[in-house]
């Protein structure tokens, strides 16, 4: 007698053998990046026989192939907006170019924090992005106001951050 599954299943009209793990305190692409990278190096699957990967992992594999063509569509309407509401070129891109580190700024909290990427924290990123998006457009029309009041623009740029951040911050701590 050999031991063998505790139960047969079919996928897609085959015989399947499931085997559920739970991975704790690792990040899920990378542990399922250096099962595979294993499975390849020391397994020879016989022929008719399949390896799937699903649970979590399809999920977030989904949720990249999805992110890759969302994201350039959504920077670009992004940008196309923030043009129609500053008629500038140079004030949109500099709105756009104030993401990037705040993203920079979220990596490097994950690391520091020893956090996984997930699914959830993507969506994190994202929101971040927003925040930073808009932070950057509230800058730009708070320091147009102050560049009226003041005959210089170096007043207005000291003046403008000093006056304006701690109004948000108490908005952003709520």
């Amino acid at each position: 007698m050999a031991s063998g599954p505790p139960a047969v299943r079919d996928e897609n009209g085959s015989l399947a053998g499931i085997v559920f793990v739970d991975v704790a305190g690792r990040d899920l692409g990378r542990y399922v990046e250096e099962v595979q990278q294993l499975i390849r190096d020391h397994v020879a699957l016989p022929a008719g026989y399949s390896l799937a990967w699903g649970g979590q992992f399809q999920y977030l594999e989904r949720a990249k192939a999805r992110l890759k063509v969302v994201v350039p569509i959504t920077i670009f309407l992004i940008f196309v907006l923030l043009y129609l509401n500053f008629k500038s070129v140079t004030r949109s891109l500099i709105v756009l170019l104030s993401v990037p580190f705040g993203v920079v700024g979220a990596v490097v909290f994950l690391y520091l924090l020893n956090y996984h990427l997930s699914v959830a924290v993507w969506v994190g990123i994202i929101a971040l992005a927003g925040v930073a998006a808009e932070t950057g457009v509230i800058m730009i029309i708070f320091l147009e106001l102050m560049a009226v009041c003041f005959t210089s623009t170096f007043p207005a740029v000291v003046v403008a951050p000093k006056s304006w951040i701690s109004p948000r911050l108490c908005k952003a701590t709520r």
